[in-house]
């Protein structure tokens, strides 16, 4: 089920920066020591991408997002802060991703039009 068209300029720019955001939030992540708590920026991608209401790009990027928190705890460098208290951001992070992409696919399935008969 599609809200927007594939073509829709709106939802072409919605990817887009989805993707840009989600690179530029990793780039930052690996660049970061861990224990610092910005694995729950990638909430704006999820909130980004979830403009479209396209239930399969919210799962697909909800998915991505939760990769790059867990890639990010392995390609970042040890910080000043317990590897047990870099996990726990870590899990606070993924907790967040999902809790918000579960409420944008619901908000989205509320916002589709029936099925046309």
């Amino acid at each position: 089920m599609w809200s927007m068209s594939r073509k829709d300029p709106a939802r072409r720019r919605a990817v887009v920066m989805s993707l840009i955001a989600l690179a530029a939030l990793f780039a930052l992540d690996a660049l970061t020591p861990r224990g610092l708590a910005h694995g729950a920026a990638y909430v704006i991608v999820m909130l980004e991408i979830g403009r479209t209401r396209d239930l399969r790009l919210i799962r697909l990027f909800a998915w991505l997002s939760c990769l790059a928190v867990l890639a990010g705890y392995f390609v970042s460098r040890p910080g000043e802060v317990s590897d047990a208290m870099a996990l726990v951001n870590r899990l606070m992070s993924l907790f967040a991703v999902v809790v918000v992409s579960m409420l944008i696919s619901r908000l989205a399935e509320l916002t589709l039009p029936p099925p046309a008969r």
